[in-house]
């Protein structure tokens, strides 16, 4: 498994030329936010992944959404060890609303119930916090699993971009889960809870116009697993990215396995952007849509 082994020597990052001179600042801390909804036979990993951290987090914050399934059951080992909330369904940006207002730590990082951090994820962030402290937002690389191999690194297909960001965030979404300052994304108002998907990449565009700025650690260090079980992600890019590969996949095993290959759901993802709330930004929609539309272009 890719970033099982550390090799910190290996670790470089990608970011924006700074303004002024720059010195090395302080460590931060991490809030670590799960929103769980139906997640109960995945959720507790996600949990053990963001605890056992080679830098520990400053706490784990999991929202449940509403769930109907039996979460405290699978949160029972871990009860004492995170903060865990519980709310009417809402959606999961009002989710991860809650989490970040009940959150205390610097910088808030986002975890899918239904993905793990490899064990060096928040020391590798905290490396890229102290080396340039005048960022916002922290990112890793991270690698795509589906049905349990690894398929291809984030940045390999959708690479980070250090020099337009501004311009390219309206064009791709060019990093997820990522690290972001608690205060920041509290003053943007956080999530926009209208949109039932991209609320991140809605998320990041308002952050990056607010005057942020992203780095990322090129090391993988996030297990994304791709499978047609799970809700749709919240990052429509990484969506993307996935349901080639998934296609690619399914079709190439289908003879040997007798599995029947699952239609892809861009249609039905292009249904639901065209049906989103106005509020939506329009360059995040139009974005959106047109990646939709071009989903079979998405380079392997």
């Amino acid at each position: 498994m890719a970033g099982d082994a550390i090799d910190r020597e290996a670790w470089r990052f990608l970011a924006p030329q700074p303004e002024h001179p720059v010195h090395r600042g302080r460590i931060p801390s991490f809030s670590v936010l799960i929103a769980a909804y139906q997640a109960a036979a995945t959720v507790g990993e996600a949990v053990e992944s963001a605890l056992s951290q080679t830098s520990a987090p400053h706490e784990v914050v999991v929202c449940d959404d509403g769930s109907t399934d039996d979460i405290e059951d699978a949160l029972a080992l871990y009860r004492n060890r995170i903060v865990l909330l519980r709310k009417e369904n809402g959606g999961g940006a009002s989710a991860m609303n809650a989490a970040a207002r009940a959150a205390s730590g610097d910088f808030v990082v986002v975890l899918d119930a239904d993905d793990a951090y490899l064990p060096c994820r928040l020391e590798g962030m905290a490396a890229l916090a102290a080396e340039r402290p005048d960022l916002d937002i922290l990112a890793t690389d991270v690698v795509f699993e589906f049905e349990g191999r690894e398929v291809g690194l984030y940045n390999a297909l959708n690479p980070f971009d250090a020099r337009a960001q501004r311009t390219t965030i309206l064009e791709r979404c060019f990093f997820s889960w990522p690290a972001v300052r608690r205060q920041r994304l509290l003053g943007i108002g956080g999530f926009d809870e209208s949109l039932r998907i991209a609320y991140d990449w809605d998320c990041w565009i308002r952050l990056l116009y607010a005057g942020c700025q992203a780095v990322l650690l090129v090391y993988s260090a996030h297990r994304w697993r791709m499978g047609f079980h799970r809700t749709p992600p919240i990052s429509i890019s990484a969506f993307l990215i996935a349901n080639s590969i998934e296609t690619k996949f399914s079709t190439s095993t289908a003879s040997t396995s007798r599995r029947q290959t699952t239609p892809p759901r861009a249609p039905t993802l292009a249904a639901r952007l065209t049906s989103a709330p106005r509020s939506m930004s329009h360059a995040a929609a139009s974005t959106c849509l047109r990646a939709t539309a071009q989903c079979s272009a998405v380079p392997l």
